[in-house]
């Protein structure tokens, strides 16, 4: 559910100023929720797919926030192994959109 509404609510955000909170970002709600229940392929699975561009780097802050909140606990309850340089990798090669997101959240915390 979640990777479906994700591919939809790219060009729904894109197109308008909705502030009702995206159909990804509630289903990433109910996964956050449903975390500790998730078997780990589901789990590493979740966690590969929270890891993409499409979701750390998306149009939707919320989404992004969710997508940190996940795999922060996946990792934190070691339901996923995680390989870190592959995931290192795999953030250098989108950290041009990450950089956005970093400063919003540096200058939230500055003032």
């Amino acid at each position: 559910m979640f990777k479906k509404n994700l591919v939809h609510d790219e060009s729904t955000v894109a197109n308008t100023d909705s502030k009702a909170g995206s159909t990804a970002a509630m289903a990433q709600d109910i996964l956050i929720l449903l975390l500790p229940y998730l078997p780990r392929n589901d789990s590493q699975a979740l966690f590969s797919l929270c890891l993409t561009q499409q979701v750390l780097t998306g149009k939707d802050s919320g989404v992004q926030k969710r997508g940190y909140k996940i795999l922060t606990r996946l990792i934190d309850n070691d339901k996923v192994e995680v390989d870190i340089p592959v995931v290192l990798e795999t953030t250098d090669n989108f950290l041009e959109g990450l950089t956005p997101a970093a400063k919003k959240v540096i200058r939230s915390q500055c003032y």
